[in-house]
């Protein structure tokens, strides 16, 4: 199971970088007067955090998420 969350996390790590350098291509204007890029930006940064602390809790983890079947 780790493997998959680490696998997950890089994934989203992925996703986010991409979703990050599209997002920065729109104007982001002024804290006075927000533009159309600060939204998807901030959307973003939120993924990327995200994505890192599967990461990191999948790596600090102890306990295997098995899964029981019944």
């Amino acid at each position: 199971m780790r493997k998959a969350l680490l696998g997950v996390a890089f994934a989203g790590l992925l996703v986010g970088g991409f979703y990050l350098v599209e997002a920065a291509r729109y104007p982001r204007g002024t804290p006075a007067q927000p533009g159309p890029g600060l939204f998807p930006l901030l959307v973003g940064v939120l993924f990327l955090l995200s994505a890192a602390a599967v990461g990191v809790e999948s790596v600090l983890s102890r306990k295997d998420h098995s899964v029981d079947r019944p």
